[in-house]
């Protein structure tokens, strides 16, 4: 198990300061945090994957996407969990199929077990459930005889009868990728780095195969839709070096465009560049003053930010 730590700006407090500590499963590559919340009893932190292992299919824990800021967690958060598995979405017309390991309802509140009658009573019986049983179901989002036509739970709040567990639908809507993808002279021959599901939001990671070697990228680029590798196109992991990945990536590992540094207020100044200006940084993956320790960039007004996925020169 590996865990994300985020940042995001805070607007008011109940709780104490958020961690943005997420356990995450080996199904999931990168993510991105939902924002903003506050720190006020009831706000939530979601969290969703922005890209997976599509070899794995099955989430390998129970889990929360959701952090909850509530009074009777002594003003801590409670923990979240993400799993990216590909099992984790509903088909529409057969939401009682769902058989996925998210045990939370939209607001984060724990789920009711399903063999329980308190705090909320039910009639639903095994035969309701696509688990061998109403025990095996525990308490996981379900949607029993499909009653509501996507998973839901009944919560642990007495307050709060039910909740549906935002479970994204799984849907077949862009086709097979055609796999053409245009790139520049110093890449001689691509391959996709997986064979992705055809749902929205689904990116192709490419990698050049074969490549000119010495030969600088000629353009700005973004491996997910256009492959130029060469021998910047890797940065230095050692201590502060990461500052000098002076590469032509502008998007992060799941395809988002970077936002161009000149355009954002962020106290990063033109020494913290390679380049030595935060003009010519452009919107390239940049790690300004090597403090984050590989390169990310910006990818939204707001200062919110994610790494870009480029290889360490050291381990390639």
């Amino acid at each position: 198990m590996i865990h994300f730590i985020f940042t995001g700006s805070v607007l008011a407090q109940d709780c104490v300061d958020n961690d943005h500590m997420v356990f995450v499963d080996d199904t999931c590559l990168t993510m991105h945090m939902i924002t903003p919340y506050t720190n006020t009893y009831g706000s939530n932190v979601t969290y969703r994957c922005s890209s997976r292992l599509y070899s794995l299919q099955t989430a390998e824990f129970d889990f929360c996407p959701v952090e909850l800021c509530t009074p009777n967690n002594a003003g801590n958060w409670t923990d979240a969990y993400l799993s990216c598995a590909q099992d984790e979405c509903y088909t529409s017309g057969s939401s009682h199929l769902y058989a996925g390991n998210r045990n939370c309802g939209l607001s984060g509140t724990t789920c009711q077990a399903w063999n329980q009658q308190t705090p909320h009573a039910h009639t639903y019986i095994s035969a309701d459930f696509p688990d061998a049983s109403i025990d095996d179901a525990k308490n996981y989002c379900r949607d029993p005889a499909g009653s509501v036509g996507e998973p839901w739970c009944y919560t642990t709040n007495s307050s709060v009868l039910w909740e549906i567990c935002e479970i994204p639908e799984c849907s077949a809507d862009c086709g097979p990728a055609d796999l053409q993808v245009p790139f520049d002279h110093p890449c001689t021959e691509i391959d996709p780095i997986t064979i992705p599901p055809t749902t929205y939001g689904t990116t192709v990671n490419y990698k050049c195969t074969n490549l000119l070697s010495k030969v600088s990228a000629i353009n700005g680029f973004c491996p997910v839709e256009v492959c130029q590798a060469n021998d910047k196109e890797c940065y230095d992991s050692a201590d502060g070096h990461s500052m000098w990945y002076m590469g032509k990536q502008i998007c992060t590992s799941d395809g988002t465009p970077c936002v161009r540094w000149d355009s954002l207020s962020h106290g990063y100044t033109d020494n913290n560049f390679p380049e030595g200006s935060v003009v010519l940084a452009g919107a390239y993956c940049r790690d300004p003053g090597g403090l984050k320790g590989r390169p990310w960039c910006y990818i939204s007004e707001d200062n919110y930010y994610d790494f870009c996925g480029i290889a360490d020169c050291l381990c390639t």
